[in-house]
């Protein structure tokens, strides 16, 4: 090889790892690569994005937010809604989106304060960890965005006028996207207030009055007036925001103080997620309390609360930066991984990120105009660092409230790196070497997404993803008229029906068994349903779910038997494991004879033949028809035959004077409105 190429080659490598037009299509690939087939694999989500779902159709209908709960995020999902129209689509999109996004803003902040071929290695590995871009709900990642975004500005527009986009950025931010961030909001703005009269004093660094007038008034104003639009257009209005915030607020405190309890042992026995208040009632005397209310009314176990969480602290920071932790009390509300391999990768870390921050910022001349040009940043990020460590202490050092913390320790971590290369003369062959690397890494990283991967929730497949699309197939909003409750008789379809656009409230499976003229009656009705809507929704789902349901202690009754049968001769039924013989009434298991009450035959959801036995005893068989052709074969013994959930949803007997059928998609859906009732 002559020597001009042999010089120009790795002068083209260092190049290329410096450059701009390589470094952000190559993360944005990298981070497309890791979450390739994640509309394959990654369920719809349940819990909290699904709850900001039930906004998204707020805003569609009524163009109305919620400010309390990041009405941003609101926005940002409708337009994915009205885009896309199916909500599996919109929280993938979303999901991927905003890794993406949080990729280049990581990138862009780090290209600033980092050497740039340094910036991608860190860049990258924020990019494919998992607890990252497969965050649980996606409005903590995109809540991060606003954050990463600010630190970039503070990198990039060092001066007066950059400071005041940043407090502009953070109030907005505090106000529609995470409260917490009002933190950050107040502190930066007595800290600038300081910094210029500091500055002002020293007049070589003054500027004129409406210098600053311009350079803070402007973005503070732009961020009020953005603020009190969405509160023009948010549903809820003082005083009910205020009530809204402290239920938030109170909410929050009861979860995560019963689950730090359950995790450290106590005896209390509930669910932390929905039973809490009786342990806040046990230990401060009221039902509901804020954590500063906790605090003053018995400030012992909220020492124990908050040591608690520092304790997890280690063990929280393992899995934000690695997606591993060593071991003990898991930090997070979900299942994460353990291997104590991972101590190795997580002291290096913090040995570099020591290492990095003395070399860079503490001793005199290494570093230190670079890093007086970015000091602005770097606090800044100093500050969101010490804010989450505020969060983990008093809720949890969960990787999902950390990323402004993780991507601080990564970024020190690079400076560590740096130094190091620099030490050993290595930074310009690895600088010619990385390139190369960079492109190997994104072909050869795998996806995350695959037949193995398991969801969050501890569950392979897309189960909820499969029953929305079933249901969303027979079910219209148009159907019913809002605002309503729709009431499901088997189950828990909370998630479902937040992506269907519809508030479902489980309702209890009758004490009752009887069945008679009086089928509202037998209806538990809480004396919260108010509402003239009133709906009941019926799904295919639920027949299993309901079998499982108790009804009553004494009851003993057995869950439906689905029977699997393939041809009829002569009345005789033959089936997989035995036979039916319709005219004499029994079934046979090949051992014996089981008796028949009765055979009923439902076409489309109604009865339309019969054959009643002559026994007071045995079972009924059903045979489900869609369209003359039969479609499930059940058998119910006579305690859930005679339930309101089979006599209306299966066999179509329902009270007409208290029912009005609004849709029949038997068997897959059906929904009766309850008329006037005396509830």
């Amino acid at each position: 090889m002559s020597k001009p190429i042999r010089q120009t080659v790795p002068s083209l490598l260092s190049y290329l790892a410096e450059s701009a037009w390589v470094a952000y299509p190559a993360i944005v690939l990298l981070q497309a690569k890791v979450m390739l087939w994640i509309w394959d694999y990654r369920d719809l989500t349940p819990g909290d994005t699904s709850y900001y779902y039930t906004y998204v159709f707020t805003w569609l209908d009524e163009a109305k937010v919620d400010i309390v709960w990041s009405p941003i995020y609101t926005i940002f999902l409708g337009a994915l809604h009205r885009l896309l129209g199916d909500p599996f689509w919109v929280v993938t999109v979303a999901q991927v989106g905003i890794a993406i996004c949080a990729s280049v803003l990581a990138l862009a902040l780090l290209r600033r304060l980092l050497p740039k071929y340094v910036a991608w290695m860190i860049a990258a590995w924020w990019a494919v960890l998992p607890i990252t871009f497969d965050t649980v709900y996606s409005v903590h990642l995109f809540s991060a965005l606003f954050l990463l975004a600010i630190f970039v500005i503070a990198a990039h527009k060092k001066n007066i006028y950059g400071r005041g986009i940043v407090l502009g950025g953070l109030l907005g931010s505090a106000v529609l996207v995470r409260n917490e961030y009002g933190a950050l909001f107040l502190l930066w703005i007595i800290a600038l207030a300081a910094y210029e009269f500091y500055s002002r004093s020293r007049k070589s660094r003054s500027h004129h009055i409406k210098t600053y007038l311009a350079a803070y008034g402007l973005p503070i104003l732009l961020a009020l007036i953005i603020s009190c639009a969405f509160y023009a257009n948010s549903k809820p209005q003082y005083p009910e925001i205020k009530q809204e915030i402290e239920t938030k607020h109170t909410l929050n405190m009861c979860q995560i103080y019963a689950y730090n309890r359950r995790q450290q042992g106590d005896p209390w026995k509930g669910d932390p997620w929905t039973e809490c208040q009786s342990l806040i009632e046990r230990d401060f005397g009221r039902s509901s309390v804020t954590f500063s209310q906790a605090f003053f009314l018995n400030p012992r176990p909220m020492l124990e609360h908050i040591w608690w969480n520092i304790k997890l602290i280690p063990s929280g920071t393992q899995l934000a930066l690695f997606n591993y932790y060593a071991g003990g009390a898991n930090p997070d509300y979900i299942k994460a991984r353990q291997s104590p391999l991972v101590w190795a990768p997580f002291l290096l870390v913090l040995g570099l990120s020591l290492f990095g921050a003395i070399r860079h910022f503490v001793k005199p001349g290494m570093g230190k105009d670079r890093a007086k040009d970015n000091w602005f940043a770097w606090l800044l990020m100093l500050s969101a660092a010490f804010l989450a460590l505020g969060i983990m202490m008093m809720q949890r050092p969960r990787p999902s409230y950390m990323f402004p913390y993780s991507l601080f320790i990564m970024a020190l971590a690079g400076l560590g790196l740096h130094e190091i290369l620099e030490l050993m003369n290595l930074s310009r062959a690895v600088k010619t070497v990385w390139p190369v690397a960079g492109i190997f890494l994104i072909l050869l990283v795998p996806s995350y997404f695959d037949e193995h991967y398991t969801n969050h929730f501890g569950y392979k497949g897309q189960a909820l993803r499969d029953l929305y699309e079933e249901t969303s197939k027979n079910f219209n909003r148009a159907l019913i008229r809002l605002p309503s409750i729709i009431l499901t008789p088997a189950g828990d379809y909370t998630d479902l029906c937040n992506y269907l656009g519809v508030d479902c409230r489980s309702l209890a499976s009758e004490g009752s068994g009887s069945f008679d003229r009086r089928t509202v009656q037998v209806y538990p009705m809480p004396g919260d349903f108010q509402e003239e809507n009133l709906y009941i929704l019926y799904l295919d789902d639920m027949i299993w779910k309901f079998s499982l349901a108790p009804r009553g202690k004494e009851s003993g009754a057995d869950g439906y038997v689905e029977l699997n049968c393939f041809s009829l001769v002569n009345n005789v039924m033959k089936c997989r494991d035995g036979e039916i013989d319709l005219g004499r009434g029994v079934m046979n298991d090949g051992t014996a004879d089981i008796p028949l009450r009765s055979a009923l035959f439902i076409n489309d959801g109604f009865v339309v033949d019969r054959k009643n036995y002559r026994t007071d005893q045995g079972y009924y068989l059903q045979i489900m028809m869609k369209d003359n052709k039969i479609n499930r074969i059940l058998v119910a013994d006579d305690r859930l035959f005679r339930t309101n959930f089979n006599q209306q949803y299966l066999l179509g007997n329902f009270d007409r004077r208290s029912f009005e059928e609004v849709f029949n998609d038997f068997p897959a859906a059906r929904i009766f409105k309850v008329k006037g009732v005396d509830r």
